[in-house]
């Protein structure tokens, strides 16, 4: 697929590879931070192994996949990993 030039295959695999060093980001600063001990660390491992297989899959040509895989990981952080500090409603 081509948008203006641009592969939808390109724009998956720079988009999982951004979402990969946010991930990475979050971790560290995390645990710079002192919130973060490192047994949570292995929470990370999911998001970060889905955008290394969005990549691949991009590259394969399966780019509707990639997209649903990156999609879970935007899911997965945002409900896991709380990046702005949400907390949930009891």
């Amino acid at each position: 697929m081509n948008f203006r030039g641009v592969g939808v295959t390109a724009i998956c695999e720079w988009l999982a590879l951004a979402m990969l060093a946010g991930v990475g980001l979050l971790g560290v600063q995390r645990l710079l931070a002192r919130r973060l001990s490192s047994a949570g660390l292995f929470q990370y491992i999911p998001p970060s192994m889905a955008c290394l297989i969005a990549a691949f899959v991009a590259l394969r040509g399966r780019d509707a996949l990639a997209l649903v895989l990156l999609a879970v990981v935007l899911a997965y952080v945002g409900g896991v990993l709380k990046p702005f500090g949400f907390k949930s409603q009891p």
